[in-house]
């Protein structure tokens, strides 16, 4: 086992689907937006209006690069970290498995 990342827009499940997985697997369970948040001790929100989004992208971008180095985790990215192409080559070159949740799937009735 090495790493998953979920990825997908706000409100896909990534977290609710992460944190199911990682108790399945009996793994660690990593949210990068509550990383930031609780390094910052600002809200992803407070980030956004008080500092600019490049800021958040940059400090984004840096909490990526850092759980991008750890094993056997489950990882739930902000739905907007893998825009860039910065954020794009470090998941490519990171050997993780990525899975993509449509909030469409999430909404879904059975």
């Amino acid at each position: 086992m090495n790493r998953i990342l979920l990825i997908g827009p706000p409100g896909a499940g990534k977290s609710t689907v992460g944190v199911a997985l990682a108790k399945d697997l009996q793994i660690d369970f990593i949210d990068t937006d509550q990383l930031i948040e609780e390094e910052t001790g600002k809200t992803i929100t407070d980030i956004f209006v008080v500092d600019g989004e490049p800021h958040f992208r940059a400090l984004e971008l840096e909490i990526l690069k850092e759980v991008l180095t750890m094993q056997d985790v489950v990882i739930s990215l902000g739905g907007g970290a893998p825009i860039s192409n910065q954020a794009q080559a470090q998941i490519n070159s990171s050997e993780s498995t990525v899975i993509f949740l449509d909030v469409s799937l999430a909404t879904a009735a059975p």
